[in-house]
């Protein structure tokens, strides 16, 4: 939750190297890697920094203040898939290409998913940084290590899809980094082809927070606009405790008792998980 001081070091650096101007960061927490974004920017830069939790955010705002930069940040409240979507929508789409680096250290279940929708939204030459992304060392050890948890065996599973098809992925030029917990680069090599809009070939179930009931969206009614992968858990965004999603710029309540499937895992935990087309899972573009 919190990046350490070498990483946001190299980050300052990195920033600084690419005359980097406009930015994104997905999950801020209290702001430190925020903070040390903003003050590596010139004057009139911006980073727009999407959490889940203005709270959390609002701890760190007087030092973001006292620091003189506050001027600098976008703070944007809400579930980082639905946020990019929304920006991605923005005027017309004209964001689309316009950020120099974009910063993710949120939902390590999330990070295909945050990939497909910053790579749209840095130009060509931009930089992409995920954090966590050896969680541990992990991602190098037998699953059944002892001492750990059904969490992190999920999260070190997904990492290592996620790294996998990061390194296949030939839109961009990658690498990871062993400092902190683990951050991979990405640096975006060329434009990319018109966003493919499909629909699902059967209705979507959505698991109700009680779990012994559905509800069924009729893809014929619910037009797409996202990208949802389905794992054993089905994609749904959380605002304010109530289920959301993104469509075209604006965040839209879904009916009160309609939220992500729980994560089998750890009761009251909501996951959600993009999976690349690289992978074995079924990819559904719709939007709720």
């Amino acid at each position: 939750m919190g990046s350490s001081p070498d990483q946001m070091q190299f980050f300052s650096v990195l920033l600084k190297l690419m005359g980097a101007r406009s930015t994104i960061e997905v999950g801020v927490f209290t702001g430190y890697s925020l903070l040390s974004t903003a003050l590596a920017l010139p004057a009139g830069g911006k980073v727009v920094a999407i959490d889940v939790s203005r709270e959390c955010y609002e701890l760190g705002r007087p030092v973001i203040e006292a620091a003189g930069v506050a001027h600098k940040v976008d703070f944007r409240e809400g579930d980082g898939l639905a946020v990019l979507d929304g920006m991605l929508c923005e005027d017309g789409g004209a964001r689309a290409g316009a950020f120099d680096f974009a910063y993710a250290d949120a939902d390590k279940l999330q990070y295909a998913g945050y990939h497909e929708r910053l790579l749209r939204l840095v130009r060509v030459g931009g930089v992409i940084a995920y954090d966590n992304t050896l969680w541990g060392g992990s991602v190098a050890m037998p699953r059944d290590m002892p001492g750990s948890s059904d969490y992190d065996r999920l999260v070190r599973d997904s990492f290592l899809r996620f790294n996998a098809a990061v390194a296949a992925d030939d839109r961009v030029e990658a690498c990871i980094l062993p400092i902190a917990d683990g951050v991979t680069l990405c640096r975006r090599r060329h434009a990319l082809p018109p966003r493919q809009v499909k629909h699902p070939p059967f209705p979507l179930l959505i698991a109700q927070h009680d779990e012994d009931e559905f509800l069924v969206l009729d893809p014929d009614i619910h037009h797409t606009c996202g990208i949802i992968g389905i794992r054993p858990y089905i994609v749904c965004g959380m605002s304010r405790g109530q289920p959301t999603r993104a469509v075209c710029g604006r965040i839209v309540e879904l009916p009160t008792r309609v939220v992500t499937a729980a994560s089998c895992h750890t009761p009251n935990k909501y996951y959600s998980e993009e999976i690349c087309p690289r992978g074995n899972n079924k990819v559904l573009y719709i939007s709720l």
